[in-house]
Parts: C-alpha cells; sequence; structure tokens
C-alpha cells in the first residue's frame, strides 16, 4: 500500500492568489509616427524600445540620425529574433529596411562603442511601384530611386518546375 500526501495549496480546488495589476500589464513603449522622428539622449551602451506604427504590410524604413554610432533591432512580442543592425547607415548610424506584416513590433535603438548623445529615430513606409505583369521571354528592367520599391505581377500557367533562365 502506498500513501502519498499532497499540499492543499497544490491542489486543483485551491484558488491561485490574486497577481497586481501593475504586474500583468504589458510595458508601455513610446510611440512613433511615420516622418516625424523621436530624439532621445543616449548614454553609452544605453537603449530604448519603441512602438513602430505598422498599420498595413509592407516595407518600412527604420534609422536613426546623429553623430553617435548606434545599432537597432525590430522584433515581435512573440519572435524573439530581431532583424537587426549596427552602423550601417549614414555616417555610423544604423539601417534596417524589413518588409513587416501589419502588427505590433518593438524597436529598441543602443548607442554603440564609446559614444553618448543625442540621436534622431525614425520611421518611414517605403513606397512600392506597381511595375506591371512579368511576361515569358521578354526582359523587364526598371530603374529605381533610392528609398523606393517596385512590385511585379506575373503567371504561372501550369504545375511545374520552374528556374531562373540564363
Amino acid at each position: 500500500m502506498n500513501v502519498t500526501e499532497t499540499p492543499v495549496r497544490l491542489l486543483q480546488a485551491t484558488t491561485l492568489p490574486a497577481v497586481p495589476a501593475d504586474e500583468t500589464a504589458a510595458p508601455v513603449l513610446p510611440a512613433m509616427q511615420p516622418g516625424a522622428p523621436v530624439f532621445v539622449n543616449l548614454d553609452r551602451g544605453q537603449s530604448v524600445t519603441f512602438a513602430p506604427p505598422v498599420a498595413t504590410d509592407g516595407l518600412y524604413q527604420f534609422q536613426t540620425t546623429g553623430l553617435l554610432e548606434t545599432g537597432g533591432a525590430i522584433r515581435t512580442r512573440v519572435n524573439p529574433s530581431p532583424q537587426e543592425a549596427e552602423g550601417n547607415g549614414v555616417g555610423r548610424n544604423f539601417l534596417l529596411q524589413p518588409y513587416l506584416r501589419e502588427g505590433d513590433y518593438q524597436l529598441t535603438v543602443q548607442a554603440q562603442g564609446h559614444t553618448a548623445g543625442h540621436a534622431g529615430v525614425s520611421v518611414a513606409a517605403t513606397p512600392v511601384m506597381d511595375a506591371g505583369v512579368l511576361a515569358p521571354n521578354r526582359p523587364a528592367r526598371l530603374t529605381l530611386e533610392p528609398g523606393t520599391a517596385a512590385a511585379y505581377k506575373f503567371h504561372i500557367a501550369a504545375d511545374g518546375t520552374y528556374s531562373k533562365s540564363n
């Protein structure tokens, strides 16, 4: 005969203690608006996280301006594996240009190296031009202005294996 003991606190009928509301609330992150940079002061290695607006699917550009060396990372609440960059923009600022689906994102900006000071942080939607339809055996060429993109449409008439032709 086996005898076991289950503490009262572990019984299914035992109610859980209430968790204070301030411990369950999501942190409120500073918002950003396209075309309106946010300015921050960063100490060495300090970071700040923003909630950038992503109301529609598309290409977005995140960057800093100023004299600091900066890094940036964009992530979702559920995907902690960010897209990130350091010092790849103008000067030693960061520049990220991802395709994002509509949703909630977090942009973290951090001072890199031995730099500290004032930086601007901005977000902009990248305009995507409709470049028309791609047709078989017809070349398609397009010249784009910096900071713009193009989307082509194409039709697949039959199931099969397709590859790039030379």
